[in-house]
């Protein structure tokens, strides 16, 4: 990709994460078929270490909590309805050479969102970076679709403009 390029995509997309505002914004990988989830799910624990404590997901079965560790791919059961969306940190994903920052990963029955804490730690390059992975999971599926949740990017306008231009 020209600099100048990579130059325009980060002018279009850096209101949306240099400035760590306090909030979470999320990107969405929408219109999932039911097998798709499980394998975004594995795609990204493939590539990435657990950050923080290790989260757990709602057995409606057992009624209990979890360990998502405890079982081989916990999407898969949300999928089916055994259990409840849940939430986990990632970190250690590198594209191109580039470490991402800690990165929040959603999981629900037909979509996996991906949500990141604005500030100092995202420059051209992880942006780019991000960019590549969303690219790479969307490639995974027959037919999802890319959107900023309700609290996502503060500039959904120019997050997704950037977003097509790295696609162009």
């Amino acid at each position: 990709m020209r600099s100048e390029i990579r130059n325009e995509i980060w002018s279009l997309a850096a209101s949306s994460f240099q400035h760590d505002d306090g909030s979470l914004p999320g990107i969405e990988l929408a219109n999932l078929l039911p097998g798709e989830v499980p394998a975004l799910y594995e795609f990204l624990r493939d590539r990435s270490q657990i950050e923080g404590e290790m989260p757990t997901f709602w057995d409606h079965e057992l009624e209990q909590n979890r360990p998502i560790s405890s079982v081989e791919n916990p999407a898969s059961l949300v999928v089916s309805g055994r259990a409840d969306c849940f939430h986990y940190c990632i970190s250690g994903v590198s594209v191109a050479g580039t470490e991402l920052p800690v990165l929040g990963v959603f999981v629900f029955p037909d979509s996996v969102e991906l949500d990141y804490r604005m500030g100092e730690n995202w420059r051209q390059a992880q942006v780019l970076g991000l960019f590549s992975l969303l690219k790479e999971l969307l490639s995974l599926t027959h037919s999802a679709t890319l959107r900023p949740t309700y609290d996502g990017p503060p500039d959904p306008g120019s997050f997704m403009a950037a977003w097509k231009l790295f696609n162009a």
